[in-house]
């Protein structure tokens, strides 16, 4: 009987137990409730690593079970992917030509920075809005990811005023 392990895709988070091991090779009607303890698995992954590809590795540890022979077959890989992320927008609700400069507001579920641009009768500087004129205009808000853990947003997300 072997400890199993099988390779895992898994986005930015902690590395769960049972993403990377299984139990193989019973017999008799025997099911894997006849094995007791664990296996040790590490890798060199944490949660701040790149996007990429990580060797784990799997012992027997304290595997035991009656009428079976427990060995560790090999190592596998573990790989990062870019994990998705969302964006939360307040859009700017009255603003009309001649009011103050507003500022926009807007987070990315990634933690990162948010950018915005500006089409139509408005601009933005960093997070200031002005309307510039009487017709609607658009704000665009973009996530940046210089880190490459975050997919791209694939289309901006827009709100009309």
């Amino acid at each position: 009987m072997g400890v199993a392990e099988g390779a895992s895709r898994v986005g930015i988070g902690p590395l769960r137990d049972g993403a990377v091991r299984g139990r193989t090779g019973f017999v008799n009607g025997d099911l894997p409730a006849v094995i007791s303890g664990a296996a040790a698995c590490s890798t060199g992954a944490i949660i701040a690593s790149p996007v990429g590809t990580y060797p784990i590795t799997c012992t027997v540890n304290t595997l035991s079970a009656a009428n079976y022979s427990i060995a560790s077959i090999g190592a596998v890989t573990l790989t990062i992917t870019k994990a998705k992320q969302t964006i939360t927008f307040t859009a700017p609700t009255g603003a009309v030509y001649g009011d103050a400069p507003i500022t926009l507001v807007a987070t990315a579920s990634s933690g990162l920075t948010v950018t915005f641009t500006a089409s139509g009768n408005c601009s933005v500087s960093g997070t200031v809005l002005t309307v510039t004129g009487m017709e609607p205009s658009v704000v665009v808000m973009r996530r940046l990811d210089a880190s490459g853990r975050f997919q791209p947003s694939g289309r901006d997300a827009g709100e009309v005023f």
